[in-house]
């Protein structure tokens, strides 16, 4: 119960930012929070990662089945993992994998606002959706790769289910 609890927290904090941002920003505008560093602006990915697939019509589509299949694969997951950590990790996956799978149907693109500047270089907007996606990917590679063997750490990667 407490794993659907934090997916759906995700999913929410999720849309809940993406609908202040749609209601107050126009596409592209910048809202300046630190000068020269961050920004929150608005702007619909229509690809993957870094618009991957946006030029092409049927992108949308396969990112929207891949989504879905990748939804039902993590929530599968949370529910047939044993370790608590990693069903931590999981849940947040999927609470990423659905607020842009929203995104994907209702806006045929995913709705991304935090931007950040390094000097010249600016880092790829994203969303709170990505945020979860990272951190429960993060939560979940480095538990795993710390397998129990014989109640001392074996720090080889593998999965530790």
């Amino acid at each position: 119960m407490i794993y659907l609890l934090i997916i759906l927290l995700g999913i929410a904090a999720d849309q809940a930012v993406k609908l202040s941002v749609i209601r107050h920003l126009q596409d592209g505008e910048l809202l300046t929070v630190i000068s020269n560093f961050f920004n929150i602006t608005k702007t619909v990915n229509r690809g993957a990662a870094w618009s991957f697939l946006a030029g092409q019509a049927w992108g949308i589509y396969l990112l929207t089945a891949i989504s879905a299949v990748a939804l039902v694969v993590l929530l599968v997951c949370v529910y047939s993992t044993k370790e608590k950590v990693n069903r931590f990790g999981l849940s947040l996956m999927a609470a990423g994998c659905a607020g842009n799978l929203i995104d994907r149907v209702l806006y045929r693109g995913v709705v991304d606002m935090f931007a950040f500047n390094f000097g010249s270089f600016h880092y790829p907007v994203f969303n709170v959706a990505d945020i979860c996606l990272v951190i429960g990917t993060l939560i979940f590679v480095l538990f795993s790769s710390f397998k129990k063997n014989g109640g001392k750490d074996d720090h080889r990667i593998g999965l530790a289910a």
